[in-house]
């Protein structure tokens, strides 16, 4: 009985791993920076551990929810079901730096191919405030992609903010989603980063998109 109980968790353990990426590498942005959103300065990058500094970055801020209904939980619940690895973002709300790590929702898990944006806010308040649109989050994504049984790369920042607001619009519907939302100066060029699999694939171009939530 206790042999196949340990049996039973070595094979879960093993497909937990096979599903999930490892813990990232740290990669190498071109364009690290600082962007002043509303109230709050944020470093234009996500990273792969509480380190600020342009080669320990995973990816780009990318998407932006914002309106009186954004929130991390709401903006979580507009994407896919599945919860992915963890990264961190840097902000500054007027009254020093602080860390926010979220694990964001991802469209597969343990499947080939998926999509994944991590949201990340103001930690005590999960939003974020702007004179403008009210309240925002912010998010990073790119795809999970996997040739059985190891991830072959992770990257293509584009494709995958372009399947962000096409399950986005399913909720909020094709007018409060917006291609080219704001400017975030983080752009980069397609390349591949990594000397094996899974290797990073850099493409943004440097704006990040826009989804209104009521």
């Amino acid at each position: 009985m206790y042999k196949k109980k340990i049996i039973s968790v070595v094979v879960m353990a093993i497909l937990l791993l096979i599903a999930l990426p490892t813990a990232a590498s740290a990669w190498t942005a071109d364009n690290f920076d600082t962007i002043e959103i509303g109230d709050y300065t944020w470093c234009n990058y996500d990273f792969n551990s509480e380190s600020a500094v342009y080669t320990n970055t995973d990816w780009p801020i990318s998407v932006i929810f914002w309106g009186e209904g954004a929130e991390v939980d709401a903006a979580h619940a507009l994407l896919w079901a599945w919860t992915g690895w963890s990264q961190h973002a840097y902000y500054n709300d007027g009254g020093g730096w602080e860390w926010d790590s979220d694990g964001g929702r991802k469209s597969a898990l343990g499947d080939g191919d998926a999509w994944h944006c991590r949201i990340y806010a103001e930690t005590n308040g999960d939003r974020c405030t702007h004179d403008t649109w009210d309240y925002y989050v912010v998010g990073s994504s790119h795809r999970d992609y996997k040739d059985f049984p190891s991830y072959e790369y992770f990257g293509d920042t584009d494709d995958a903010n372009a399947q962000v607001l096409m399950k986005a619009d399913d909720t909020v519907g094709a007018e409060n989603v917006d291609d080219d939302f704001l400017f975030t100066d983080n752009y980069e060029d397609w390349r591949k980063e990594g000397a094996s699999e899974p290797y990073h694939v850099w493409d943004f171009d440097g704006w990040a998109e826009g989804v209104y939530m009521e």
